[in-house]
C-alpha cells in the first residue's frame, strides 16, 4: 500500500515537472504573451530592449579591448624588462586581431539591429495605442427627461470614456514577471509566430439593435430590445444613452512560413496604408537581427589568459618570444611546450590579471609626452591617442640619444686633432718627452701612448638604440 502511494506521489511530481517545463518553454515564445494589444506592446518593447543590450554589450567589449590594447602597446615600448616587453608584444598581437574582428562584426551587426529596434519600438507604440483605444466607449447616461429637447444643459451630450488607470495597470501587470524570459524572445526558433492587433469602427447596423444606442425607458436600465447598459438606470420615463464600444478589435497572427517572409512577398511594403505589411516587415527584420546575434563573435575576456591561449597567433608569438620556435612547431607538435611557457610567464586565469596587467600598469611613462609634462604610469593610459604620444616620444628620445652619441664622437675627434698639433714644427732641442713630444723621423711630433684594450669594440650605444627602436616600430606597425 505504501509502495502504491509512493508511486502515485512520484508520478505526480513527474507530471508537475513536465507541466512546468512546458510552461517555461511556452514563456520562451513571445507569441505566448501577445494575447492582446497590451501584451503585444509589452513583448515588442522588451524585444527592443534586448536587442539594445546586444549592441551595448558589444560596445563595452570593444572599449575594454581598446583600453588593454593601448596599455600593452605602451608596455611594449616603455618596459625596461625584456621579458615583460615580450609578454606585452604577444598579448598586443591578439588584442589587435580581436579588436579588428569585433569591430567588423559590430559594423555588420549594428545596422540590422538598429533597424529591428526602431521597427519593433514603432509597432510596440502602435499596439499600446490600440490597447488604449480598444477601451474607448460612448458613456451611458440618462437625460433626466422624456424629451431630449427638454433635457437640462449637458444631459443630452454624447460623452466618451477610456480605460481606467486600474484597467491599464491590469493590462500589463501580469506580464512584468515574464520579462526574465525576454532573452529567449529573440531566439530564431521562437519567432515562428507573432500576433498583432488592429481596430476598426463598430460597423454601421440598420438591421438590428446594438450598443451604443439612444433609448427611452421608465425606471429601468437604459437600452432597447434586450441591448441594455447596466450602468445607467432612469428614475422615470426618460430618454437615455446606453453606452458601448466605439471600435471592434481585429486579431491577426503572422507566421514565418517556409520562405521566412511572414507572408510579405518580396519582403517589401506594397501598400503604405496596410499596417499588417509593416508588422510583417518588422518580423522579417527581427528574424534577421536574431540570426546575426546568434552568430556574432563579440565576446572576449581580456582578464583571462585562457582567452589568449586559445588563439594560434598568441601561441606562435609566445613560442617565438620565449621558446625560439617557429609558428608551425608552436601550434603543432610543440604545443604542449608553448602551453607550459604560457602558464610559466602569464600564470592562470586566476593569477593572470595581477601577474601581467598589474605589472605593466606599474611602468612609468616618459617625463614629457610630446612637449607636455607627464608623471603618470601605464595604469592611466586608456586611449589610442595617449599610446601614440608615448610611442612618438620614444622616437624623439631615441633620436636625442643618437645625436648625443654623434656629438661626443665629433668632440673627441676634434680634441685628438688639436692634440696632434701641439708638438708640430718645434726644433729638436725643444722636442721633449716631458712635454708629450718626441723627435721621430726627422721631425717633432706628439708622443703616442698605447691604451690597454681587450680587443673588443664597444658598440653599446648603437645596440641600445636598435634594441629600443625595434619594439617601437613593431608597435607602430601593429596600429
Amino acid at each position: 500500500m505504501q509502495d502504491k502511494r509512493r508511486l502515485t506521489r512520484q508520478i505526480g511530481v513527474i507530471i508537475f515537472l513536465a507541466a512546468a517545463q512546458i510552461s517555461q518553454a511556452d514563456d520562451n515564445k513571445p507569441v505566448t504573451h501577445m494575447t492582446g494589444p497590451c501584451g503585444a506592446a509589452f513583448v515588442l518593447s522588451e524585444i527592443s530592449k534586448e536587442l539594445t543590450t546586444k549592441i551595448n554589450a558589444a560596445d563595452a567589449g570593444m572599449a575594454a579591448i581598446r583600453e588593454k590594447l593601448t596599455k600593452s602597446a605602451v608596455a611594449l615600448t616603455q618596459s625596461k624588462d625584456l621579458k615583460l616587453a615580450k609578454m606585452a608584444g604577444s598579448v598586443l598581437i591578439v588584442l589587435a586581431k580581436k579588436y579588428e574582428e569585433i569591430l567588423t562584426n559590430q559594423q555588420a551587426l549594428k545596422g540590422p539591429l538598429v533597424t529591428a529596434i526602431r521597427s519593433t519600438a514603432n509597432i510596440s507604440g502602435y499596439q499600446y495605442a490600440i490597447g488604449m483605444l480598444e477601451g474607448l466607449k460612448v458613456k451611458g447616461q440618462t437625460m433626466g427627461h422624456a424629451d431630449p429637447s427638454s433635457a437640462s444643459a449637458g444631459n443630452s451630450n454624447i460623452n466618451f470614456m477610456t480605460k481606467t488607470a486600474g484597467e491599464l495597470k491590469t493590462c500589463r501587470g501580469g506580464l512584468n514577471g515574464k520579462a526574465n524570459s525576454r532573452s529567449s524572445w529573440i531566439n530564431q526558433a521562437n519567432l515562428e509566430r507573432l500576433k498583432i492587433y488592429e481596430l476598426q469602427p463598430i460597423d454601421e447596423n440598420k438591421a438590428s439593435v446594438r450598443l451604443p444606442l439612444v433609448g427611452k425607458v421608465s425606471s429601468a436600465n437604459c437600452g432597447k430590445s434586450g441591448q441594455t447598459d447596466p450602468t445607467v438606470t432612469t428614475s422615470g420615463d426618460h430618454s437615455c444613452i446606453a453606452g458601448g464600444p466605439v471600435f471592434q478589435r481585429k486579431d491577426k497572427e503572422i507566421n514565418k512560413g517556409g520562405t521566412e517572409d511572414y507572408g510579405l512577398s518580396g519582403s517589401e511594403i506594397k501598400d503604405p496604408m496596410d499596417f499588417e505589411q509593416y508588422a510583417k516587415l518588422t518580423a522579417i527584420q527581427l528574424l534577421k537581427a536574431s540570426r546575426l546575434v546568434a552568430n556574432a563573435k563579440t565576446a572576449f575576456d581580456v582578464d583571462r589568459i585562457s582567452s589568449y591561449a586559445a588563439d594560434d597567433y598568441f601561441k606562435a608569438a609566445v613560442g617565438a618570444a620565449f621558446g625560439n620556435l617557429d609558428r608551425e612547431a608552436a601550434i603543432g607538435d610543440k604545443a604542449s611546450v608553448v602551453n607550459t611557457l604560457i602558464e610559466k610567464h602569464y600564470g592562470t586565469d586566476t593569477t593572470f590579471k595581477s601577474k601581467y596587467w598589474g605589472e605593466i600598469e606599474k611602468i612609468s611613462l616618459p617625463s614629457k609626452l610630446v612637449g607636455e609634462k607627464s608623471t603618470d604610469k601605464v595604469q592611466t593610459v586608456s586611449t589610442l591617442s595617449t599610446a601614440a604620444k608615448v610611442m612618438l616620444q620614444g622616437v624623439i628620445d631615441s633620436e636625442k640619444r643618437q645625436d648625443t652619441t654623434k656629438t661626443v664622437g665629433e668632440d673627441r675627434s676634434e680634441s685628438e686633432s688639436k692634440a696632434g698639433e701641439k708638438c708640430k714644427d718645434k726644433p729638436q732641442g725643444e722636442c721633449k718627452e716631458e712635454n708629450g713630444c718626441e723627435f721621430k723621423e726627422g721631425k717633432c711630433q706628439d708622443k703616442v701612448t698605447k691604451a690597454a684594450t681587450d680587443g673588443k669594440t664597444n658598440t653599446t650605444a648603437s645596440n641600445s638604440f636598435v634594441i629600443n627602436k625595434g619594439p617601437l616600430l613593431l608597435a607602430v606597425l601593429l596600429f
